[in-house]
């Protein structure tokens, strides 16, 4: 098993919210990816205790986690990744706008000269998150499953962001989110209405549906009881990702928003 890195985030996103209410808690049951069809990463998250420690690849090829806030013991345990944005560290946005957040990035393999390893535009692949349904507490609250190409030493990536998010005017919606680090401008690609009931889950997806596709597309399914409560549901489709780099990495992530540093 491979220790977690803990480092202060970098390239966390996303967008503004009163901070009276306690932050969100984030319960993700599993992070999944297939590749070319074919399962290559599963985690359920049944390690308890720190480090977070990443499975092996299929191919029992080892990977690690990176993480960036902080992870306290019971982070992992009992079937659940915990995340909660008031343990988030300082972010600013493309644009400037202030966030606390909590990430957890596998790191997969990010060698642009390596067209097959890791998730590379030259193959089809699909990241799958599968969370709690936890209601954002506040406006600006938010969660979900991200794809970037963050990597020294250009620290400029760009990032698809799929996350379930309380809005300025208070409104649950599932927002579609392109961030460009390089410009340092944001996009919203997408805001769709969302409702799940207490005890339900939401699995969140990132698809590369072919390889040499520029496109990532974003959808979501309910889960009750673990089973299917519809069907899956499309949400966007974002060309962003592979426009400086040909590798992508997922990463679980919750924030809140911050004024400043600290605050």
């Amino acid at each position: 098993m491979r220790t977690i890195f803990l480092i202060a985030a970098t390239a966390a996103c996303l967008v503004p919210a009163s901070s009276a209410l306690a932050g969100t808690t984030a319960l993700v049951d599993r992070l999944a990816i297939d590749r070319d069809g074919k399962p290559y990463f599963a985690d359920s998250f049944t390690t308890s205790g720190p480090p977070l420690n990443a499975p092996s690849l299929a191919d029992g090829t080892p990977v690690e986690y990176q993480a960036g806030g902080k992870l306290g013991h019971g982070a992992e345990g009992g079937g659940k990744l915990r995340l909660n944005a008031d343990e988030g560290a300082y972010n600013p946005t493309p644009d400037g706008q202030g966030r606390r957040t909590v990430f957890v990035r596998l790191l997969t393999n990010g060698d642009n000269a390596k067209d097959t390893a890791g998730l590379k535009r030259a193959v089809a692949f699909e990241a799958r998150a599968l969370f709690d349904f936890v209601a954002p507490e506040k406006p600006i609250d938010g969660y979900g499953l991200r794809l970037t190409n963050l990597g020294a030493p250009d620290e400029t990536p760009q990032i698809v962001n799929l996350f379930l998010f309380r809005d300025q005017a208070g409104r649950l919606v599932l927002r579609l989110l392109e961030q460009n680090f390089q410009a340092h401008v944001q996009n919203i690609v997408v805001d769709a209405p969302f409702a799940a009931q207490p005890g339900q889950q939401v699995e969140l997806r990132l698809t590369h549906p072919a390889a040499g596709s520029p496109d990532i597309v974003a959808s979501y399914q309910l889960f009750s009881g673990g089973q299917p409560a519809g069907e899956p549901v499309e949400v966007g489709t974002s060309s962003i990702l592979f426009e400086k780099r040909n590798w992508a990495r997922p990463e679980l992530f919750i924030f809140e928003k911050a004024d400043k540093p600290g605050g």
